[in-house]
C-alpha cells in the first residue's frame, strides 16, 4: 500500500462495495475533475484489468432520469454533484483534497491526488493498483475469495427473490408508468452494482414520509408529495380499518370486526344494493377465503404507485403470514377529514 493511502473505518462508507474504486472531487479540483471525465475509459479499463469496478459518479447521477429521481426520492429537487462529494468527504472525513475511494476486500482506503492532475493520476493507479501478472492474479484470488463471502442478492430484491421486490400479482397491478420506472430503477441498479439503499447513503438522502390525508369521500392523499393513491373501494376498507387499529390485527380475525368494515365500506361506496354489500364482506372475512391477501397486494401495488418501496413500506400492512398485521405509519401523519 503506497505511503500515501490511509485506512478509511468501512462504517463511514458503507455504500462503497468491495473491490471497488470511486473518484471523489475535491473542494478546488477542477484539473483533476476534468482529467479523470477525460480519461475515464482508459481509467476504467486498467481498474477492470487490476479487478475493480469504477463508480463514477456523473455517469451515475446523469444515467437517472427525472421521473425516476421524483419516484424515489420525494421532495428532493435534484441532487448537486459538488455538493454529492463535499457529503461524502464529510461523512469519510477526507478533508477537501481530491482523490480515490477505494475498497480493497473488506479494508477501505483513500489515495489522495497530486494538485498538478496531468500525467499523474494514471500511474498512481498503476501503483496503487499493481497491474504485473503477479500481482493481478493475487488481486483477483483475493476478490474471489471476498465476494464468496459475501451474502448473494440485491436491494431490489426481497427476500423471495421477486424482481422490484414484488410477487407477480402485485408486479400487475402496477401502472404502466411505474412498471416502466421499476425496469430503469432495474436497470441502473444493475449497470452501477447498486442497490436503492446504498445509493441513498451515496446521495445523502434520508427517507421522508408524508401525511396521509383520507377525505370524507374515501379519496386518499399523500399530502406533502402531492400525490393521490388510488385503490378499489374494497381496498379502501380494509386499508381505512388498518389505520383505525394501529395495534394490528390478524387475518383470521378480521371477521371479528365485521360491522366496523361493513361501516367503512358503506362510507365508501354509498348506500347501494344491501344484500350484495354483506355478500361482499362475507366473502372478505372468510377466513377461508384469499380476498383478505388480494386487497393486501393492491394496497402495496396501490403504493407503490406512487412512491418507491423505501417509502411505501411505512404506509402498507406489513406482518409476517399469520402473525398480525399492521400498518407502522406514526398515526401523528393520519389525517381523517370529517
Amino acid at each position: 500500500m503506497p505511503y500515501h493511502d490511509h485506512k478509511i473505518p468501512s462504517r463511514r462508507v458503507p455504500f462503497l462495495k468491495p473491490w471497488t474504486a470511486l473518484y471523489i472531487a475535491g473542494a478546488d479540483s477542477a484539473p483533476q475533475d476534468a482529467y479523470v471525465s477525460g480519461n475515464e475509459a482508459e481509467i476504467r479499463d486498467r481498474l477492470s484489468y487490476a479487478g475493480f469496478s469504477f463508480l463514477h459518479l456523473p455517469e451515475l447521477l446523469e444515467s437517472i432520469p427525472s421521473q425516476v429521481l421524483d419516484y424515489l426520492f420525494p421532495l428532493q429537487d435534484g441532487f448537486d454533484l459538488p455538493s454529492v462529494y463535499a457529503h461524502i468527504r464529510q461523512t469519510a472525513r477526507l478533508g477537501d483534497q481530491a482523490g480515490w475511494l477505494y475498497k480493497r476486500g473488506r479494508n477501505v482506503f483513500f489515495h489522495k491526488i497530486s494538485e498538478d492532475a496531468s500525467g499523474l493520476i494514471l500511474p498512481d493507479l498503476e501503483t496503487l493498483f499493481p497491474t504485473g501478472k503477479e500481482s493481478r492474479h493475487v488481486l483477483l484470488k483475493m476478490r474471489a475469495i471476498t465476494e464468496a463471502s459475501l451474502p448473494i442478492g440485491g436491494e431490489f430484491y426481497d427476500e423471495a427473490g421477486y424482481e422490484g421486490g414484488l410477487p407477480p400479482l402485485e408486479r400487475c397491478l402496477m401502472d404502466e408508468r411505474t412498471a416502466a420506472i421499476l425496469d430503469e430503477i432495474d436497470r441502473i441498479t444493475r449497470e452501477f452494482d447498486i442497490s436503492l439503499e446504498d445509493l441513498e447513503l451515496l446521495l445523502g438522502y434520508r427517507v421522508r414520509l408524508s401525511h396521509i390525508q383520507i377525505s370524507r369521500g374515501g379519496r386518499i392523499f399523500l399530502s406533502d408529495f402531492d400525490r393521490e393513491v388510488r385503490m378499489n373501494q374494497l381496498s379502501k376498507a380494509v386499508y381505512f380499518l388498518y389505520l383505525r387499529h394501529p395495534e394490528g390485527i390478524r387475518f383470521k380475525e378480521v371477521a371479528d370486526h365485521r360491522q366496523e368494515l361493513l361501516e367503512l365500506y358503506l362510507g365508501i361506496t354509498g348506500r347501494g344494493e344491501q344484500d350484495g354489500i354483506e355478500r361482499t364482506i362475507d366473502r372478505l372475512v372468510d377466513p377461508f377465503g384469499n380476498e383478505l391477501n388480494v386487497c393486501a397486494s393492491r394496497i402495496k401495488a396501490a403504493f407503490r404507485n406512487v412512491v418507491s418501496d423505501r417509502v411505501s413500506r411505512f404506509y402498507c400492512l406489513e406482518g409476517a403470514a399469520g402473525e398480525i398485521k399492521k400498518v407502522p405509519l406514526d398515526r401523528d401523519l393520519v389525517i381523517w377529514e370529517n
